[in-house]
């Protein structure tokens, strides 16, 4: 069969997308619906389950605004917290940014193996928050019987939310480190904002794991992100018309799963209502083209703490050459910086907190235990 290149994709695209901007439906009236700043806990009986006696999970909602032109919105996140009346807490907190095509649920095998690395040492507290679009903060925005959009207004705002999670988090935890965990495009969001880290954070440390930081060739030449550009500008955000760059099989592609294995993930996430199934929108893709490319231009010399990368080498949905691009900076200061980089040469898979979760547990625990 015929490759079509992505440009002539995205032309055809144009002139279907013109002849029927009129009969676009606008976004939810709900999605920008106006809230207080309070955290309220919801109930008790998340999607995450917590292997010790010592834990509880706690799901909730908070309040966040990344914008002086757009009203405050509600945020859902859940917490793996210690039981009331436990006195021997975690060291640190482990707050975690998902992905695009993701939602803070699908960590609970990462969580799991976190236990068991870190048994010598005392279990990890976690946090997790659902991004705008995604999981059950798209479907508090969608209303009931819809599915998350899964869209991506900008990294910027992305990253403002990320700014006010961890202010709740150190507000409900004072005094205690924190290290952030960003897959995916929540690898871009921690990126971007260890750039501007505010000097009263309490974020110790960082681990990105097969972070979107850089565009493949293939997709970022000049009249492809012109195109994007153009058309984001004057379609409804709504409209699906960028190819599926985010292909099923890529999330689980690795010589070391069988074909009944891989099948039986893709079905798995096939089957999760709470992640956004089917094409992305032309201004989701121009935010994530925008965001890499200010991301990029902007890094600094040096960081104030360290940061560890893990991205599988044949990975076909984020950069790795992005990954060692941004080690090469960060650990410009010299290697008493503690910065680590991980290529998993042998490898080809892009979801790393579920398929290399068991040896990921053990990397993180190992190298958290470098930087205290």
């Amino acid at each position: 069969m015929k490759k079509v290149s992505l440009p002539i994709v995205l032309l055809a695209a144009l002139s279907s997308i013109l002849s029927t901007m009129s009969m676009a439906d606008s976004l939810a009236a709900s999605s920008e619906s106006v809230c207080g700043w309070e955290s309220r806990a919801l109930d008790r009986s998340g999607t995450w389950t917590s292997p010790s006696e010592d834990f509880d999970i706690v799901n909730g909602t908070f309040c966040s605004k990344a914008s002086s032109r757009k009203s405050a919105r509600s945020l859902f996140y859940r917490a793996r917290v210690p039981k009331a009346g436990t006195t021997d807490h975690p060291k640190e907190i482990l707050i975690i940014v998902h992905g695009l095509k993701d939602h803070s649920g699908r960590y609970d095998r990462l969580i799991h193996a976190l236990d068991t690395a870190s048994r010598n040492d005392g279990s990890f507290e976690v946090w997790a928050y659902d991004q705008p679009h995604h999981g059950r903060s798209g479907l508090m925005e969608v209303g009931s019987g819809k599915k998350p959009t899964g869209n991506v207004d900008t990294i910027d705002e992305n990253v403002k939310h990320l700014r006010n999670f961890v202010r709740l988090v150190s507000a409900e935890r004072p005094g205690r480190p924190l290290i952030l965990f960003g897959h995916s495009m929540g690898g871009l969001v921690v990126a971007s904002y260890l750039q501007k880290l505010p000097e009263d954070s309490a974020v110790s440390g960082a681990v990105l794991s097969a972070p979107a930081l850089k565009t493949f060739d293939s997709f970022s030449n000049d009249l492809q992100e012109v195109l994007i550009g153009w058309i984001g500008r004057h379609v409804p955000s709504e409209t699906p018309a960028v190819p599926d760059f985010l292909k099923n099989k890529y999330f689980f592609r690795d010589p070391s799963l069988s074909a009944k294995q891989v099948t039986l993930e893709i079905e798995r996430l096939k089957n999760d209502s709470l992640v956004h199934h089917g094409l992305h929108t032309i201004p989701t893709a121009q935010a994530l083209i925008n965001g890499i490319e200010k991301f990029r231009s902007a890094q600094p010399s040096v960081y104030s703490i360290p940061v560890m990368i893990v991205h599988a080498f044949g990975d076909r949905i984020t950069n790795p050459k992005g990954s060692y691009d941004f080690f090469l900076n960060i650990n410009a200061s010299g290697p008493s910086r503690k910065n680590e980089f991980h290529l998993l040469k042998d490898h080809s898979f892009h979801d790393l907190p579920g398929q290399y979760a068991e040896k990921f547990a053990e990397m993180i625990s190992q190298w958290i235990g470098k930087i205290r």
